[in-house]
This record gives C-alpha cells, structure tokens and sequence, in this order.
C-alpha cells in the first residue's frame, strides 16, 4: 500500500486498496508505464469533498523505473478555478516484511486566483504496508510545512486495511487525522475522516461502493456554510488502470 495514490482513488476508499492501481516496480529493473482514469459521484479528499458533492472525472499517468516512481494526476473540484493536478515523485524501498513508500507531492490549482491565500502546497509522504495473508495494512504519515490557505505546519498520521472476501471481492477501511497548525485559515478545527467500503474488480476495472465521513460537526465545517461536504455520504465509483 502506498501514500501517492491517496489522490486517484479518494472519490472511493483509498490508501487501504491502493496496492491494486499501484505501478508495481520494486524490484523490477525496466520502465513500466501506466495510466488511470475514474469516475465517482463526489470526489471526497481526507472525509471532505472537493465537488460540493458533485461528480468527478479524474486520470493520471505514472513510470516506474526499479524502485523509483513518477508520474501525474488531475480531477475536477468545486474551488480554485475548477481544477486540481497533482504532480509526485518518490521511492518504493523494502525494508524486512514492510514495503515502503517514501514520496512527496505537490497539489497545484492552476487555475486559481491570485487573489487571496496560497492555494498550492507540498506534501511529504512515508508509508508502511504489509500482506498478512488473510489482510493487509498499512500506516502513513504526511506533513506540509505550509498546507493549503496557508494554513502551517500539517500532519496527517493515517492507516488502512483491505479484506479479501470472495474472488475479486474486498472490503476495505481507512482512518487519518487533520492535524492543522492555522485552523482558522484552513476553516477547521483538527478533525478525523475515515471510510469503509467494499470494492469489485474485474481485469483493469474496480467498482467500489463506500461511506465516507468525519468527526466535524456542522458549525466546524468551514463556519457552517456548506457543512454537507464534511458530512457522512455513499459514494459510487468505477476506476481502470491501463
């Protein structure tokens, strides 16, 4: 399981099945090229959503060279000028029986005003997976130094588990917690996303259905504005990777 993948599949239950839309590349010494795309009625980021509960369309590439990975992602939102690309680049190590992910990432909203807060931000990112045989876990931690809206120091501890259930079948759960150093200029307080879901897949195709939610209350939800896009919701996707 890894961290930079948070991104393509976060309209469904992301970190704890993100080894099945990873480009495999530990330890095979030769290029591998790969390429994403997915649709989903709402495009929620870390319990939030970026769509105003609207649907996304969202695709990336990605290389992958030995251990080494690179590669882009993008989607639509609901803010900054409507578009989100995501550009990373890291490791993927193994360490004994955990399989890491060493990686950073920079969110870019190009199309966004130059009025107001900083919308743009790096991420670094480490992760530790494990196959267990009957499941598999992880536990990642990511941290800005400036997190979007110029919000300061971010730290973002988070886990997840996937489940085979049947042939092709899993169920799959995650937890992280906002830890945010300007809650103010960000718009909440530090808050707790999770999800559980389960998912299908058939060759490149996974079908996922899941609940996404956070701990937020309505008047912590960006002032109690919108307060629906930090509420508990089902989300449908359909992802394939080529």
């Amino acid at each position: 399981m890894t961290s930079r993948f948070a991104r393509i599949l976060s309209i469904g239950v992301a970190s704890a099945a993100l080894a099945t839309a990873a480009v495999s590349t530990a330890g095979a010494e030769e290029l591998s090229l790969s390429a994403n795309v997915a649709m989903g009625t709402d495009y929620s980021f870390r319990g939030i959503s970026q769509t105003d509960l609207d649907p996304t369309i969202q695709g990336g590439f990605d290389a992958g060279y030995g251990i080494f990975y690179i590669g882009t992602w993008a989607s639509n939102i609901s803010f900054a000028g409507g578009t989100e690309i995501d550009l990373y680049a890291g490791i993927t190590p193994t360490l004994g029986p955990l399989d890491l992910d060493l990686g950073v990432i920079y969110y870019a909203y190009p199309s966004a005003s130059d009025d107001g807060a900083e919308t743009d931000y790096i991420e670094l990112a480490i992760s530790a997976g494990h196959d267990f045989g009957p499941f598999s876990a992880s536990i990642g931690l990511n941290y800005s130094p400036d997190y979007t809206l110029e919000s300061g120091d971010f730290f973002y501890p988070n886990g997840g588990v996937s489940i085979p259930v049947f042939d092709s079948w899993s169920i799959d759960g995650t937890v992280g917690y906002n830890i945010i150093d300007d809650e103010a200029a960000f718009g909440t307080p530090d808050y707790v996303d999770y999800s559980v879901g389960i998912s299908y897949s058939y060759e490149q195709f996974t079908g996922t259905v899941s609940w996404v939610d956070t701990d937020l209350d309505d008047s912590e939800c960006f002032g109690g504005a919108d307060p629906e896009v930090c509420d508990g919701r089902v989300i449908l996707s359909l992802s394939a990777s080529f």
